[in-house]
């Protein structure tokens, strides 16, 4: 019997014309900064909207899917609300049009861009797109004015800054709208604080190690309950013995 498919297992079509995959390796500081904490997941969590949110890494956005490459970006962090996820699979990307409206956040880490493009150019890039809030993150504070941090709100299709408090030589704060979460550079790492709970979104390390400490502390739970009833068990031997 045939069944239907299921909305999350989309059917590919061959006749839709889907953008190109990346075709640059993924650079050391995406990586470092994005990837390994596993910040795509840990937003996807947060938002909870896996059909209706689309957060996506290095993959392709613009107003028209081609194979050239022409007119598309690939953003370090991707993320649109009210949005069609199985529509994104399909394009391979966001498609603008087909979405109905243009991302809502854009992250750029450390930006490598080519030699005929430079920041400013992609942000105008981003602008012309409509994305509503853009941030570039450098590390190592190489950007041009020798910030690490940076963000922009999209008025009259240009990015008005965003404020971005810094305390101490490396610690960067700045609220994003869009995602209603403030963006930090502290400590070396860059974080996703949560107001809403006063907490950081936590990172794959700071999951692993919660459920290495829960999965220790019920092996001890389990040893100190077995070793309690062992000694309950030991007791009432003791006492059925007759006295010398």
């Amino acid at each position: 019997m045939a069944t239907g498919r299921s909305a999350k297992q989309p059917f590919f079509d061959p006749d839709i014309v889907q953008f190109p995959d990346h075709l640059d390796t993924l650079d050391i500081a995406t990586f470092d900064y994005l990837i390994m904490p596993a910040y795509p997941a840990a937003l996807g969590c947060h938002f909870d909207k896996p059909d209706t949110t689309v957060i996506l890494s290095r993959v392709a956005v613009g107003a028209k899917p081609n194979r050239t490459g022409v007119g598309v970006h690939f953003p370090d962090l991707l993320v649109a609300f009210d949005a069609d996820s199985n529509a994104c699979r399909q394009r391979n990307g966001y498609l603008i049009p087909e979405q109905g409206k243009p991302p809502d956040f854009v992250l750029e880490i450390a930006p490598v861009l080519p030699s005929h493009l430079d920041a400013a150019t992609q942000g105008a890039a981003y602008a012309a797109m409509g994305v509503g809030e853009y941030w570039q993150f450098y590390p190592d504070g190489s950007s041009c004015e020798g910030d690490s941090l940076a963000g922009g709100w999209l008025v009259n299709g240009r990015y008005e800054p965003l404020p971005v408090l810094q305390a101490g030589d490396e610690q960067f704060w700045g609220r994003s709208p869009a995602l209603n979460l403030s963006i930090c550079y502290e400590a070396d790492k860059l974080r996703f604080w949560n107001p809403a709970e006063q907490a950081y979104l936590e990172t794959f390390a700071e999951l692993a190690a919660a459920r290495k400490a829960a999965q220790a502390a019920r092996l001890e739970a389990e040893a100190r309950i077995a070793a309690e009833a062992r000694i309950r068990q030991l007791e009432a031997e003791l006492r059925r013995r007759p006295n010398p």
